[in-house]
């Protein structure tokens, strides 16, 4: 069971928006700050080097792991962001009963 007091993590959602761009071409956009997805509560830890090798095999390397409540608004094409940090999706794995959210990430370094 998740316990509210580890979902300390105000996270921003960020989806992408395809836009036409003419000649049936499409260009993908990202809202700006006033158009986030939504908001979630979250958990944040750094993945231990033997998780690092392990994510490593779903094909990005994983620097952190977030825990939230489930949420269907995330999706392997999403960004994630949490003050100054932005994280992009490496998968999300949801518990049976879809109460629980783990998603594993790759920090965006500026």
């Amino acid at each position: 069971m998740l316990r509210a007091g580890r979902l300390r993590h105000r996270i921003r959602i960020k989806n992408p928006v395809q836009v036409a761009a003419g000649a049936g071409n499409f260009t993908t956009t990202w809202p700006s700050d006033a158009a986030d997805d939504g908001e979630i509560w979250a958990d944040i830890e750094t993945l231990t080097q033997l998780e690092k090798f392990w994510a490593a095999h779903q094909s990005e390397v994983a620097t952190h792991k977030i825990t939230c409540r489930y949420t269907d608004a995330i999706t392997t094409k999403s960004r994630l962001i949490e003050g100054d940090h932005t994280y992009h999706v490496v998968s999300l794995i949801p518990d049976r009963l879809k109460r629980e959210l783990q998603i594993t990430v790759v920090e965006e370094m500026a």
